[in-house]
This record gives structure tokens, sequence and C-alpha cells, in this order.
């Protein structure tokens, strides 16, 4: 499957995702995002970004390309084109621009952020990893936050917004019996319907965990070999193949990782 086509089916899935997350009342994702342009007339270009924002407002501009440089290193990957970072003042402006609630959102097939936070690893983490495939959501989500680091600060402990790391967060999620059976939501639409906030950190600490244990390569031909749409069946015998292993003994694995913490 060709890098457009991956991109494609991402963005489709993402916009599902999107609807599920949008409060009642707040209207769909729009076709364009030609219009955002109006007020985000404050532009700043670097080496591999363009961030465009409103007068006033502020991007970490040095946080980002410095998350670039590790992230192209790590994956062994070009990009296409400059990155178009769409920084909006707060959630208002974005909700009003965009038609979205969400932190922010990654564009693969333009190769655009948007977001009202000054930097997002996550939604970079998505157009680094677009280039290499596009895994279903378990994995796909599950990258992005295994890849919030940053490298700006010397930091590459993968962590949610307010500092704590990711496995942390697991282990309690699991001491609380509240984690998934991977093989319950490794299906997009099981994913898309369950808990994102167990989901996604689930799918962090899992594939931070494999990706650490097994090796970046071991992960890149999984999403090399995977549709985002994929069967169970599919998902289960595609990580077979790649890792020699079931996903329920990688899981047994992982769970054994976090209880030892």
């Amino acid at each position: 499957m060709g890098n457009k086509q991956h991109a494609n089916e991402y963005l489709a899935v993402v916009v599902a995702a999107i609807s599920l997350l949008m409060p009642l009342g707040c209207k769909n994702l729009p076709d364009s995002y030609d219009s955002v342009d109006v007020e985000l007339v404050q532009i700043r270009e670097t080496a591999h970004y363009i961030f465009r924002y409103s007068p006033g407002d502020f991007v970490h501009a040095d946080r980002m390309e410095s998350y670039h440089d590790w992230a192209v290193d790590f994956l062994g990957v070009q990009l296409p084109k400059k990155i178009d970072y769409f920084k909006y003042r707060d959630r208002a402006q974005q909700i009003r621009m965009t038609g979205t609630f969400v932190t922010g959102f990654a564009d693969p097939q333009n190769f655009e952020i948007h977001t009202a936070e000054p930097w997002i690893p996550h939604e970079a983490a998505h157009l680094y990893f677009s280039l290499i495939g596009t895994a279903p959501p378990f994995f796909n989500e599950g990258v992005a936050v295994a890849m919030q680091v940053d490298p700006y600060n010397n930091d590459y402990i993968p962590r949610e917004k307010g500092g704590e790391p990711v496995h942390s967060i697991a282990r309690r999620f699991l001491a609380e019996g509240r984690l998934y059976p991977v093989e319950d939501i490794l299906e997009a639409v099981k994913f898309m319907e369950g808990d994102f906030t167990i989901g996604y950190i689930q799918g962090g600490s899992f594939v931070g965990y494999i990706m650490d244990a097994y090796g970046i390569e071991a992960l890149k031909a999984l999403f090399q070999n995977s549709g985002y749409n994929d069967s169970s069946q599919q998902i289960k015998s595609t990580f077979l193949g790649v890792y020699g292993r079931s996903i329920a003994d990688m899981e047994q694995e992982w769970l054994a990782f976090l209880k030892g913490l």
C-alpha cells in the first residue's frame, strides 16, 4: 500500500475519531482548512515547519524543530515538504475555525497540524510515521503516544501533558482493573467505541514497550504490512509474522513489565 493511500485512509479515520470526540452541537470537520489563514496571519518559518498563528500568540518553534531532528533520525524518514503548523489561540478559536474540540489533529495528506498547543509531539509523530505506514488505531495512536518525548529538554520518557510517564499511568490503570484485553480493542471500530482515556494510554504503553524491547525496525515492518481497518485476525497474523510471537503472548510480557515498575 502506498504512502498516499495510507494517508487518505488515516485521514478518513481521523475525521471519524474527531466526530466521536466533539461535543453535541459542534459542526463537522470541514472539507478544507483554507479559511484558517484569515486570522492566523502571523507566520514564522523554520527549517522544517511553517507556523501560522494569531498576533500576540506564540509557538515553541525550537522545541518542534528539536523533535523533528530526533524523529527523522529515529525513524529514518524524510519529509516531502515543510509541516504547516496551525496554532490557535485557544480551544474557542480552534472550534470556530476547524469545528474540532480535540487537543489537536494531524492531516498527513497535506502535512498539517492543527492545535491550540504551542508544541504537540503526538500529532507530529502521526505525520512522521505516516511516511512508513498506517496500522490499526491501537498501534497508530499507540506509537504517537509512545513518541511523546521532548528532545529539546533531553527527556526521552513518553509522558502525558501533565508530565506523568505513560507507563506509570498504564500501571495504575492495570492496578485499578481498567485496562482492556488487547484483543478487544485491536480493530478500528472497537478501539473507537472504547474509552479513549484508557485506549490511548494502553496503546502507547504497549507500543512503547515493544518498540524498546524489540526495536523500531520491527515496529516499522508491522506498519508497512498493516492497514487501518484490518480485521482482528489480520492484525494478529501480521503481528505474529513480524514478531514471531502472538499478540496474546506479548500482552502478558508487557503486563509483567508494568507490574515490575
